[in-house]
């Protein structure tokens, strides 16, 4: 309302205002997009790592069940061995 009286003058503050609420909304902007950024490198390096982690899990879990069936097998192998041993005894 002060300004009112003095409409040039309210036209420069208002330019002044306009012009620092634009410098303020692309700074803004420029730390969101280097934000963006910097959390899509971070997500992405988690990933890696969840993944390599989760192939290490596999790898373990393989194992363990190659050494199953191993035994299993070979279980089924010699009781079938003695099975044929007791049918050759009778």
């Amino acid at each position: 309302m002060a300004l009112a009286a003095f409409p040039a003058l309210a036209r420069r503050i208002n330019a002044l205002i306009d012009r620092a609420v634009n410098v303020a909304t692309d700074l803004v902007n420029q730390l969101a997009e280097a934000l963006k950024t910097a959390v899509c490198t971070l997500l992405d390096a988690l990933g890696a790592v969840l993944d390599a982690i989760l192939a290490i899990y596999q790898a373990i879990y393989n194992a363990i069940l190659a050494a199953l069936e191993f035994l299993v097998v070979g279980l089924m192998k010699i009781l079938e061995g003695i099975a044929n041993l007791v049918m050759s005894a009778t």
